[in-house]
């Protein structure tokens, strides 16, 4: 698809909206029973949006493309079985539809994101789009930067989370000796059984290892904990 001239590709989306969305008349099926999709090239986005509408069965969906999320997710609202979604982000991300998914599609337990910058992202831009009760299972988000308020945040509203990976990530001690160890809120999360805390070192800022023994230490408070991936950490 994204090797295709600009021509083919804008004849396929015209099949594909021609396609129809659910309705059982011929000609339907081609969206209707869609499953899963990866969504790269260069869709115009209301085109995109249009398409998207018209998978009322996706349960699994990859953006790789940075600046195609935001589109993506105006279509994703009305697919309910969503079950997977796993997202591309900027430095600056344009996730401001994210949040009507997470609430639309009540079904949605594994979110993932990965940063294409070589500088961390941070994860307030997420933490700001979760509603309260959110669904979520899984969480990874990869090359992000964090801190205990983004950390306190989301472990409020994904109190069902069993899985959280902050793979080549990095997150801050705190802003004052007053602050709390800023992994201390995921003990809230009772049923979290995986972490990933894998660090990214390199020469830019904030590539380097950050876990420290009093942020670890909230490790002995999950008691259904099963699986720490820790790399490149001093604690180590």
């Amino acid at each position: 698809w994204a090797p295709a001239s600009a021509k083919t590709r804008m004849d396929m989306w015209k099949a594909l909206l021609k396609a129809g969305g659910g309705s059982g008349a011929i000609g339907d099926l081609p969206l209707a029973n869609v499953r899963e999709c990866v969504i790269a090239g260069s869709p115009r986005p209301e085109a995109l949006k249009q398409v998207l509408m018209r998978c009322p069965e996706l349960r699994v969906v990859e953006i790789p493309e940075p600046d195609l999320v935001s589109a993506a997710c105006a279509g994703l609202m009305k697919c309910a079985k969503l079950r997977a979604l796993r997202c591309g982000l900027t430095l600056m991300p344009n996730i401001i539809n994210m949040r009507q998914v997470l609430i639309s599609c009540r079904q949605l337990r594994v979110l993932s994101f990965t940063g294409t910058s070589d500088h961390l992202v941070s994860l307030e831009f997420l933490t700001d789009e979760l509603p309260k009760g959110c669904g979520l299972r899984e969480l990874a988000v990869a090359r992000c930067s964090a801190n205990w308020k983004d950390i306190d945040k989301l472990s409020k509203s994904c109190a069902r989370l069993q899985v959280l990976r902050f793979p080549k990530s990095f997150v801050e001690t705190g802003e004052s000796a007053l602050s709390p160890p800023p992994l201390l809120a995921l003990a809230r999360l009772k049923h979290l059984r995986s972490i990933d805390f894998r660090a990214w070192t390199g020469k830019k800022y904030k590539q380097r290892p950050w876990l420290t023994e009093d942020m670890f230490g909230v490790v002995g408070q999950l008691k259904e904990l099963r699986e720490v991936r820790i790399t490149e950490q001093k604690l180590l």
